[in-house]
């Protein structure tokens, strides 16, 4: 069987030099054959193509072999809808955030580029069995890192060997980043050219005509120690490896110059002490040297001791301290707002019952709810801000609370008032009903939902129209742009999509009315007005 694959990468989130890897946002596209799927459009209505559950079907276990974490599926794997051609071809699409192994070399950092090698394979079948083949094309990368410059992948297909005579087919993606080394050269390499220039110019320049000069080697000190502390901020962003990185070999260059410095100044205090108290001839052959010759009028008197001057060169460091401003009393508050919800439901359970009964005999979730295939659903969505948690500048994401409200017609779902004791809205549990896979594409990080989505609730009027609300902790990605920091403001994306239906299945409108931001208590009260 051949399984043709397709990456396409959305984001890099993270590049961890420390432990070697790069997090990133990927969306994949699997495509098979399935001889047993396959049926006449002109014995169903036309119908060329359908899209069931993903566990109904068989899938190729085709996956990153490559990672070195937990794959966090952006739609989990049991909500992954397939789509079904009439021929019998099977068209699987999801996203994911994926942490992959990457092999630093950073000999040149941080002028440094890296290759990322992606690995895509199946587990269970060798090539007799499953055959790999690449699609070939891939898409822009809509949000780029700022740290990383991130250049198109290049691929190939090998085989290799997990037990002798049984070859498995593999994909290797390689793809290439580039350091932006502008942050490292304004604020490390520069500052340190800086101050160690200043610390050799101090180190020859004189306090005073005569006397001792003994405030050049507090000086040479403290520079070696400001260059001390650079050193070691260099080295704790980088991987213990056996070269040290070029930016690091810079600083442990300008740290040896002051050595050289100090223990020069050193040596010409020790001089000048001894020729001061013993009352020693400068040589001819250094005044030579020097250019430098004694004048007649220059008078040998007492040797005359002056105070000595202070130089103050203490280094402060500020630290910036961060919160998580994780709100538990949205957790807390949730299942309270959840049973006063179910309170307002009124007598007459047995007419609900047999809405219930009435609507769901015959009902298939399975499939879109549609009288014809050609029709397009149109699902309205409106996102809601409750809490705003924590901005992450260096992994550039933003952590908030927020409510979704989802709300599409489905036209099995309709009954008449009347025949139900005047049953308007009946309220059932979410997993009974069709949903529309659409959701935040632009997520960094697995939702955090505050209910479980096995207890969510919908609404369905007897109109057909359907109502879901949920609320989750969405880490979303945020480009940062620090240049007026900290005057700064930034501006965050969220998108949001279907990984599955395309526009002639179903479409998108947002529903502009907008609640303010306000406290979680306000916020969770809004919800439900």
């Amino acid at each position: 069987m051949l399984v043709k694959i397709g990456m396409n990468i959305i984001s890099v989130l993270d590049v961890n030099e420390q432990q070697e890897y790069i997090k990133l946002t990927v969306s994949f596209d699997h495509r098979w054959h399935d001889d047993f799927l396959t049926w006449d459009p002109a014995k169903f209505n036309g119908t060329t193509s359908i899209i069931v559950p993903a566990d109904i079907i068989w899938m190729p276990d085709v996956t990153v072999t490559s990672t070195v974490l937990d794959t966090e599926y952006i739609i989990e794997k049991k909500d992954l809808n397939p789509e079904i051609k009439y021929t019998g071809d099977v068209r699987l699409n999801f996203g994911y955030v994926l942490s992959n192994r990457c092999e630093m070399k950073t000999d040149n950092f941080p002028f440094d580029s890296q290759e990322c090698v992606f690995v895509m394979s199946s587990w269970s079948f060798t090539t007799n069995k499953i055959t790999l083949e690449h699609i070939g094309g891939q898409r822009p990368i809509q949000n780029l890192n700022s740290e990383w410059d991130v250049f198109p992948y290049t691929n190939e297909t090998t085989d290799y060997y997990l037990e002798p005579e049984n070859p498995r087919r593999r994909i290797i993606y390689r793809m290439k980043i580039k350091r932006k080394s502008s942050y490292y050269v304004w604020v490390i390499i520069a500052p340190t050219f800086i101050i160690s220039a200043l610390s050799i110019a101090g180190m020859f320049a004189p306090f005073s005509n005569t006397g001792d000069r003994e405030e050049k080697v507090s000086l040479g000190l403290t520079t070696l120690l400001t260059l001390a502390v650079i050193l070691s901020l260099v080295t704790g962003e980088m991987p213990r490896s056996t070269n040290l990185p070029l930016l690091g070999r810079f600083v442990l260059f300008e740290i040896s110059i002051c050595v050289l410095s100090v223990a020069l100044s050193i040596c010409t205090m020790f001089l000048h002490q001894r020729a001061t108290t013993r009352q020693w001839a400068v040589p001819r052959w250094l005044l030579y040297i020097v250019l430098c010759r004694r004048s007649d009028r220059i008078n040998d008197g007492p040797e005359i001791k002056l105070p000595k001057s202070e130089v103050d060169s203490d280094q402060k460091r500020s630290e910036s301290l961060k919160k998580d401003a994780e709100n538990v009393a949205v957790k807390r508050l949730y299942p309270i707002l959840f049973q006063l919800l179910v309170s307002f439901i009124e007598n007459g359970e047995t007419s609900e019952r047999d809405v219930i009964s009435h609507i769901f005999e015959s009902y298939d979730k399975r499939s879109r709810p549609v009288r014809n295939d050609s029709q397009v659903t149109l699902v309205k969505v409106r996102m809601n801000v409750l809490c705003l948690l924590e901005v992450n500048e260096q992994q550039e994401y933003i952590k908030l609370t927020v409510s979704f409200d989802n709300g599409w017609h489905d036209n099995f779902l309709i009954w008449d008032p009347a025949k139900f004791n005047g049953t308007r809205s009946i309220i059932v549990s979410a997993d009974m009903v069709w949903r529309p896979d659409v959701t935040v594409a632009s997520t960094v990080l697995e939702p955090e939902y505050i209910t479980e989505k096995e207890d969510w609730n919908l609404e369905i009027k007897y109109t057909g129209d359907v109502w879901l609300n949920f609320v989750y902790v969405l880490s979303n990605r945020c480009e940062m742009k620090t240049d007026n920091f900290p005057f700064d403001s930034q501006e965050c994306l969220f998108v949001m999509s279907s990984w599955t239906y395309t526009i002639d299945k179903i479409t998108l409108e947002h529903i502009d009315d907008q609640k303010p931001i306000g406290s979680v208590k306000d916020s969770f009260i809004n919800i439900f007005q």
